[in-house]
């Protein structure tokens, strides 16, 4: 009995975070630009529809540059697929954790990680590419992986979008865009957790900022701990 109460409280108290999460957050139609999970660890967090066909999916970082500087280009073109990556770090991980469609917009790879087939990943691709709102666009890049280089990190500073975050291990005083995060890890949904302790995402969300200013590091502390306590 005593087991049934307390899955009941944490189910209870899971609902109410998620709430709390959800009810930070001002506006909520946005699309997120990710190169990893990371983008949809926060829909999911928020309780949102996923307004972005980048859900469950990774790009490597001469990929995901590519399609940032003309993003409606690659958005438009023809979603089809390829037996293998051209990427040697893709090509291991599929041995070693199993294949998973690799598809190819014009010259770049999109590797959906966490899809089970090719008719999957062209089915959900197209209908999240067309929920794409293009008027509040986030966007969200992580240095060193998937062959990242610090010349990346300049063209994504240069990249005209107005809501625009970088994570990285290493400090890079020179740019406006780059977040140094303790506890990196590449993994997209481990580092959501790890950049929230340093990164306000509410803020981000709602007024484009990256940093935390007064009422708004208490309110990113107690969102931090319900969330992932």
């Amino acid at each position: 009995m005593i087991r049934i109460l307390k899955k009941i409280l944490q189910i209870a108290l899971d609902q109410f975070n998620k709430w709390f999460f959800h009810l930070s957050i001002k506006q909520k139609n946005f699309c997120i630009f990710s190169n990893d999970c990371w983008g949809g660890e926060l829909y999911r967090r928020m309780q949102l529809p996923y307004n972005t066909p980048f859900i469950g999916l990774m790009l490597m970082a001469p990929c995901y540059l590519k399609f940032l500087k003309n993003p409606h280009k690659y958005i438009e073109a023809k979603l089809e697929f390829t037996s293998e990556s051209s990427y040697q770090l893709v090509n291991e991980l599929r041995e070693s954790a199993g294949l998973f469609p690799i598809g190819r917009l014009l010259d770049i790879e999109v590797h959906f990680l966490h899809y089970n087939s090719e008719e999957e990943a062209l089915e959900k691709w197209n209908r999240r590419r067309i929920r794409i709102n293009w008027d509040n666009l986030y966007v969200k890049f992580t240095l060193d992986k998937d062959y990242a280089t610090e010349d990346h990190l300049k063209d994504f500073d240069s990249l005209p979008y107005l809501r625009k975050i970088c994570f990285s291990k290493t400090s890079y005083s020179d740019s406006k865009s780059c977040i140094k995060i303790n506890n990196f890890v590449e993994n997209g949904v481990f580092m959501f957790r790890a950049c929230m302790k340093q990164f306000d995402i509410v803020g981000w969300i709602n007024e484009g900022k990256l940093q935390f200013t007064g009422f708004n590091k208490l309110r990113g502390k107690l969102l931090y701990y319900s969330l992932f306590r």
